[in-house]
């Protein structure tokens, strides 16, 4: 049978007892309040940490989707650009085209613009000018010269081995470039001499108008037909000079080729749109031995007496048809000692 302590009174129990049972009741109560309370609270925390760990994840998934959504539109920004740059680059490619057909009807119906007379002069002395430069750039020690030059004929100084080089190679452009009637059909071949017979009886019963138009579109057929015969004289005329030349110069051969082609097609250039000008050009080179004349020729020397070593670049002469002919540039020779 159990015991009771907690019955009240106690017959036999002492107030000193007494007052210590209850104390003790009183903080066994406390006790168990607080700990429901701390119950409570460690309840209410553990839900506090649940709802702040659900926070910080739907937090870690908005800024996730924060940083999709700015890389998507970072991207959305880059094909916008690209989407505006390339419509930018269509329309000015349309409107280059639509310039170029408009140039093509104004050339058509007016006939090919002519070439002012100190336009042509000035593009003679730049080519002028870039052969002297490649030949003074790539051949710096002329002693190196002197073996070859005098295999053909004795030169002393280095001006006159210069001069002697500026002549070979011009020799090249004047009989594969300049002479021709047009650059990439030869003169003696029957398609060269066919379409020669043609312009000249097309300028005989036509209108100068419809002869312009004729030499502009049949030059510019010609200049398409003849692309790979005229890029193999090119390839023809470095290969020859570069065989005869290599030992000579210590520059690097790529370079030098290169300078040369450069030099070589602006010549080609200067041909093919002299070539659909109205009026007739003809390339001029007084052979060695030429007397010196002071209206066709300058003297490189500034001597205007004797006669002609080396033609350094040849004369330009224009005929129109009607007037005499017209000297635009004068040949550039050295004179013979």
């Amino acid at each position: 049978m159990g015991f009771s302590w907690n019955v009240w009174p106690w017959p036999w129990a002492s107030p000193v007892h007494m007052q210590q049972l209850r104390q003790r009741n009183y903080w066994e109560d406390n006790y168990r309040k607080v700990r429901r309370t701390l119950n409570a609270q460690e309840v209410f925390a553990a839900s506090l940490y649940d709802e702040n760990r659900a926070l910080k994840e739907q937090v870690a998934t908005l800024q996730n989707e924060n940083l999709a959504a700015a890389e998507r539109s970072r991207r959305q920004e880059e094909l916008l650009l690209g989407a505006r740059t390339h419509a930018s680059q269509q329309e000015k490619q349309y409107q280059q085209q639509v310039n170029r057909l408009y140039a093509r009807m104004h050339t058509l119906q007016s006939g090919p613009a002519r070439l002012t007379d100190e336009s042509v002069r000035d593009q003679m002395g730049r080519l002028c000018f870039e052969l002297d430069t490649w030949v003074k750039l790539n051949f710096r020690d002329t002693d190196d010269l002197e073996p070859i030059a005098e295999s053909e004929e004795l030169h002393s100084t280095s001006p006159q081995r210069c001069s002697w080089l500026q002549a070979y190679v011009l020799n090249f452009v004047q009989v594969l470039i300049f002479a021709p009637r047009r650059f990439g059909l030869n003169d003696d071949e029957p398609f060269g001499h066919c379409v020669a017979e043609i312009e000249d009886s097309v300028h005989q019963t036509n209108s100068q108008a419809a002869f312009h138009n004729w030499k502009l579109a049949t030059g510019s057929a010609i200049e398409e037909l003849t692309k790979e015969q005229q890029n193999g004289t090119l390839a023809y005329i470095i290969q020859h000079i570069e065989t005869e030349f290599r030992p000579a110069t210590p520059q690097r051969s790529n370079s030098r080729k290169q300078q040369l082609r450069t030099f070589l097609e602006n010549c080609v250039a200067l041909k093919n749109t002299l070539a659909r000008q109205p009026d007739n050009f003809t390339f001029f080179r007084s052979p060695a031995g030429a007397e010196f004349s002071a209206g066709a020729m300058t003297s490189f020397d500034g001597r205007e007496r004797g006669t002609v070593k080396h033609s350094l670049w040849p004369a330009l002469v224009k005929h129109d048809g009607a007037t005499p002919y017209v000297i635009i540039h004068a040949e550039l020779v050295w004179m013979a000692d």
